[in-house]
């Protein structure tokens, strides 16, 4: 069954029942509700101060492995709540993931930035641009990335995909780069909880290693999907007024 993303971006009361996320949007918790089976949820999105949520329902959303994202009132993503354990051989995964030797880390940083390249080109083509490029550089990409192929890549990418030369891919930059740090932060949670459900850590990372981040791992591995957000987010830039999204 495929799974659901609930996103909450009103005053609401959360708690579960037999199963169910319940969510009243009434005066208060004895409003009308909603109800959703938590088995068939992938993410839950909060993006409202005002929104509470009983202990109970994030034991039970967690136990089902169940990504909640909390957002600030910049309606950024901040925190995660994610499972300790979703997977029956976790302390093997564990095991083998530490014991990965750097040589193999570097074949897999470079099949992860192939893969990204590729599917930057092929973005970039879907919305009309030339990736002639970005198919070369993809057959430069050495093991561990070491001459920076990556970086190049993301140069000529950035210039060409909001059909803007000017515009510098920035976390802390303007529009639209506020609307690429948003789903690249959801993003980020459902990589954790994927990676979680498989029985590996996410603190643990192939080519991302610092450490302050609890998620490396998913930091790396998300790298080949970013594009996709990227082609949505281009269409919504190229085809709207941006004074829809500040």
């Amino acid at each position: 069954m495929r799974k659901r993303y609930i996103y909450i971006g009103k005053s609401a009361y959360l708690s579960t029942k037999l199963g169910q996320l319940v969510a009243s949007f009434g005066q208060d918790k004895h409003g009308e509700d909603i109800q959703t089976p938590i088995e068939d949820l992938h993410t839950v999105v909060i993006d409202h101060p005002q929104v509470t949520l009983t202990s109970q329902l994030l034991a039970v959303l967690a136990s089902n492995n169940v990504a909640t994202i909390f957002s600030d009132s910049k309606h950024l993503p901040v925190a995660c709540s994610l499972p300790l354990d979703a997977h029956y051989i976790t302390h093997r995964r564990t095991i083998e993931q530490l014991s990965l030797t750097k040589p193999t880390k570097k074949r897999l940083w470079q099949f992860i930035i192939k893969c990204k390249i590729k599917a930057q080109a092929v973005t970039l083509e879907a919305l009309g641009f030339n990736a002639m490029p970005l198919r070369k550089y993809v057959r430069d990409v050495r093991s561990g990335d070491s001459t920076n192929r990556e970086g190049i890549a993301a140069k000529y990418y950035w210039t060409k995909i909001f059909n803007d030369p000017s515009f510098i891919r920035d976390r802390y930059g303007d529009y639209p780069n506020n609307l690429l740090n948003y789903a690249y932060t959801v993003l980020r949670s459902a990589t954790a909880r994927g990676l979680i459900a498989r029985g590996l850590l996410p603190l643990v990372g192939i080519h991302h290693r610092n450490k302050y981040n609890s998620y490396a791992l998913a930091d790396d591995i998300m790298e080949g999907y970013r594009p996709i957000i990227d082609y949505h987010i281009a269409q919504m830039v190229l085809k709207s007024d941006h004074e829809v999204f500040t």
